[in-house]
């Protein structure tokens, strides 16, 4: 069965609001309130986190999300976004999760 891939991106170090992806919105932190809602898609969805960050990489493992760790070129605050999706999406098609 073909499956999508959702990539949801989380890296350290933001410019415009540093610790975005733990602030909170209604008592839940950003990242979570995404994963939540990608998981939701359905069972043809692989949910993947593509991060350099250690704690970002921890927070998601315990909540037994999938984590690609990200390469320094691609944790820039200026890489491409398309970059970083490529680079998951052939994480993903070399293990045989997507087609």
């Amino acid at each position: 069965m073909t499956k999508l891939l959702a990539i949801v991106p989380a890296r350290a170090g933001s410019v415009g609001l540093p610790g975005k992806v733990f602030r909170e919105v209604g008592g839940v932190p950003m990242l979570l309130r995404t994963l939540r809602l990608v998981s939701g898609l359905g069972d043809a969805v692989t949910v993947v986190v593509s991060t350099n960050d250690p704690e970002v990489a921890a927070f998601c493992r315990l909540r037994d999300y999938e984590v690609l760790d990200r390469p320094d070129e691609l944790a820039r605050h200026d890489a491409p976004l398309i970059e970083v999706a490529r680079h998951a999406a052939d994480a993903y098609k070399w293990r045989g999760d997507i087609a």
